[in-house]
């Protein structure tokens, strides 16, 4: 995505490669030497679970992390199947306007993570 672009860009992180594709041999063509490889979304790139297991396989020392879009309902767009094969699921709420809460489930244990973020000029109010 776009802002996804803008923030790497923010972070000066000169070694991120953004690859805009939709085409899965594509993408897994370029990602073979790479450390970590971010799907942003799993949905817009049409990529099933079986797709990503397959990436996992032929890059055992690549880390995923792929992102699902949210059901208006609090669930993910897509397969369930996604949620079996993963080390841990975060699931992002927004609590208000400046607290972020995430909640993290899987095979590690659970927990709940909140983040509050002032903006500047608000310390104090």
């Amino acid at each position: 995505s776009q802002t996804t672009k803008r923030k790497i860009q923010d972070t000066k992180a000169y070694d991120i490669i953004v690859i805009d594709s939709r085409d899965i041999v594509d993408i897994r063509r370029r990602i073979e030497k790479a450390n970590f490889v971010f799907i942003d979304s799993a949905s817009k790139i049409d990529l099933a679970p079986e797709q990503l297991q397959e990436m996992r396989r032929d890059n055992p020392d690549t880390s995923f992390i792929v992102l699902l879009q949210s059901t208006k309902a609090g669930g993910f767009k897509g397969d369930q199947a996604w949620k079996h094969d993963v080390d841990f699921v975060v699931e992002v709420q927004r609590v208000d306007e400046c607290t972020t809460k995430a909640i993290c489930t899987g095979r590690f244990g659970n927990s709940d993570l909140v983040y509050s973020y002032l903006p500047p000029g608000l310390e104090g109010v």
